[in-house]
């Protein structure tokens, strides 16, 4: 009997233990113990989930991951993001049929501009040796990598590993399981130029409004296709990199306002804006709060102004207090003449 288990197992490739269980249900047969393999080898991975990106204007997600570990093949891919964790905030510890519908349901109800980016950066990345070696991390147990590994793939979409935080729960499945769980089901992969496309799609940067209590108005005030002035707080190296580049000397950048609609659940507003091509930014804010307009921006100006008056009354004072010094060394040499 060991002898055909080790046939069976160096034959299709699996453990001893998976050889011996198709041999069982092949009572025996051992061709017939070949044609079990589907329904006994785990060759099936499943990922649930969570990550959350950058510092300041947190960026949550929540995602599924279903491949053939052993051939490196990805299956299916589904992927929720949102500025609010609450939106996609679930466990990643259901079973993977509810899992699946969970961020299906929530990729449809929230918004999508940010997810296209990362599911572009994600299927790039995904190649067969990295599924292979994601299949391997979860046979042998190895959380620790597993996470950073995972880690290492948001942050490079993202563009800071230091900033994200990664929580998993994975599954081992037959092919046969899956499919009768309905797991592998519209399954839609991308194709080469889909991945091209998508990866070039538009760079969203992290944003902070100026506040403005005095003269400044509320966000539902704005109009579509207005400047605002704004400050890039984004701390990937691309986005401080952006942020030198679209601000002046105080730091102010000044954008159109492209969208922004209120969320009930958080009771504030998410603001999209454009400083050029591909080049958007995002931040949210309450109803309530007032923020400074393009007509402001000369006030900051001003400031500005101001601090370089203050700065030219100061040397001012000090070539006074000099012609002072002079002076009075002259006017005691000719008393002393």
């Amino acid at each position: 009997m060991e002898t055909k288990l080790k046939v069976i197992a160096e034959t299709a490739d699996i453990s001893l233990d998976e050889a011996k269980l198709a041999y069982e249900l092949a009572d025996g047969d051992l061709e017939r113990a070949l044609t079990m393999i589907p329904f006994v080898e785990k060759s099936i991975i499943i990922v649930h989930g969570k990550f959350v990106c950058g510092r300041n204007n947190k960026l949550y997600g929540i995602f599924r991951l279903v491949a053939n570990g052993k051939e490196g093949q990805l299956l299916d891919f589904g992927l929720a993001m949102s500025y609010t964790l609450n939106d996609v905030d679930s466990p990643i510890s259901a079973n993977p049929e509810a899992f699946k519908k969970v961020v299906d349901s929530l990729f449809k109800q929230t918004d999508n501009n940010q997810v296209q980016t990362f599911l572009a950066g994600f299927y790039h990345q995904f190649g067969a040796a990295q599924i292979n070696q994601i299949y391997h991390l979860i046979k042998e147990e190895r959380e620790v990598e597993l996470r950073n590994c995972f880690s290492d793939l948001v942050g490079k979409i993202w563009g800071n590993s230091e900033r994200v935080e990664v929580e998993l729960e994975t599954f081992q499945l037959t092919r046969v399981q899956c499919e009768k769980k309905g797991l592998l089901s519209n399954i839609t992969p991308m194709d080469e130029d889909d991945i091209e496309e998508d990866v070039n799609l538009t760079i969203y940067l992290e944003t902070e409004p100026i506040i403005s209590a005095v003269k400044g108005k509320t966000i539902d005030k704005f109009a579509l296709g207005d400047l605002i002035p704004l400050k890039i707080v984004d701390d990937r190296e691309a986005g401080k990199y952006l942020g030198q580049i679209l601000s002046n000397d105080i730091g102010i950048a000044v954008a159109t306002i492209k969208d922004f609609y209120f969320k009930e659940l958080s009771e504030r507003y998410m603001v999209t804006v454009e400083f050029g091509p591909k080049i958007n930014g995002r931040f949210m804010i309450e109803p309530s709060v007032r923020l400074a307009s393009y007509s402001d921006v000369p006030e900051v100006d001003a400031a500005a102004s101001t601090a370089e008056y203050q700065n030219f009354s100061t040397i001012n004072s000090l070539l006074f207090v000099l012609l002072g010094v002079m002076l009075g060394v002259l006017i005691f040499f000719l008393l002393s003449g």
